[in-house]
């Protein structure tokens, strides 16, 4: 089966495609339930904590 090279190149795609993804993702980062809504907003920033997750403010100018 994997004698074609076609066959080699697809599941080589596959495969980064699928590191890449792991890797994007960092499941291993993620918290468990129970802390997922203990996240604090960093000191010194305009964002701020809405459910866990942050909420940033932003500020718009008059279009004129």
């Amino acid at each position: 089966m994997l004698r074609s090279s076609t066959a080699r190149a697809v599941l080589a795609v596959i495969a980064v495609v699928v590191i890449l993804g792991v890797l994007r993702y960092k499941p291993w980062q993620r918290p468990a339930p129970e802390q997922a809504g203990s996240a604090t907003p960093v000191a010194g920033t305009s964002t701020g904590t809405e459910g866990g997750r942050q909420k940033l403010t932003v500020g718009f100018l008059p279009v004129t």
